[in-house]
């Protein structure tokens, strides 16, 4: 399953795209920003809101096949995923949030291993929040993701710094582990993908020029506009390897 900004950037936008920008409207909004950095033998990644499940995917296909691993926090839809959530082998309930238009399911130290993992993320991320803070049963720090409870709420006008500290995760470093998080993170590079890099960041932008209002608007609710209306716009994206910076901008609506 690709991130959803991955699928802006490859010209792949659907609808779990379009259901990550409703919550924008017209304006400049600060996305999401994603590094990673090597120091001795491990890799550390960090992002801010927006780029939990990247690194949660990330680290749940890269892990070894025979770890296991605790598992605490929430995953939230604006569907019921039960049926999914037993499939994957994850025995935990899903329930309308009181007074809020989503379903949600705690987990606490719950025990995965590897294969549920990326189903978890495979099968969940396009259309659910996944906010997991994961820790090897065997200890250390590699492989280990920690993920704040909750999101702060999307900023209009004066650009602010996003958090990178929101989602952070520990792998260990090596140059085919190192060649796959670049391919992640810069898709439209993979076939560049570095094996080696010091530190590598990207920030993206949203300029969301126009909300395409559907055709039969007159017969739709507020909140059906909302939700079924398309935004058109601009994702700045700037990325910096070891220090070069590059910045490009891609056109999207959805």
């Amino acid at each position: 399953m690709l991130h959803f900004i991955s699928k802006i950037v490859l010209g792949e936008a659907d609808d779990t795209v379009h259901w990550r920008l409703i919550k924008y409207s017209k304006g400049d909004f600060e996305g999401g920003v994603i590094e990673a950095k090597t120091k001795g033998g491990s890799l550390a990644l960090g992002g801010s809101p927006e780029y939990e499940d990247l690194i949660g995917s990330v680290l749940a296909e890269l892990a070894p096949d025979q770890l296991e691993f605790k598992i605490s926090g929430t995953i939230r839809s604006s569907k019921d995923q039960n049926v999914l959530l037993r499939n994957i082998g994850l025995d935990v309930q899903m329930k309308r949030a009181k007074g809020k238009e989503r379903y949600e399911t705690k987990l606490v130290d719950k025990t995965a291993n590897t294969k549920m993992l990326r189903e978890t993320y495979s099968k969940l991320m396009g259309e659910c929040n996944i906010l997991l803070t994961i820790k090897p049963t065997l200890g250390g720090k590699d492989w280990s993701m920690s993920t704040k409870k909750d999101y702060p709420r999307p900023t209009k006008g004066e650009l602010k710094a996003p958090d990178i500290d929101f989602c952070k995760a520990v792998l260990p470093s090596s140059e085919d582990l190192m060649k796959k998080v670049f391919s992640a993170i810069l898709p439209d590079l993979r076939n560049d993908a570095q094996t080696s890099f010091k530190q590598l960041r990207v920030a993206n932008q949203y300029r969301i020029s126009e909300i395409v209002l559907p055709e039969n608007k007159d017969k739709l609710g507020y909140n059906e506009i909302r939700t079924i209306a398309k935004r058109k716009g601009v994702l700045t994206r700037k990325i910096s390897i070891d220090g070069k910076e590059v910045t490009k901008e891609i056109q999207f609506c959805v």
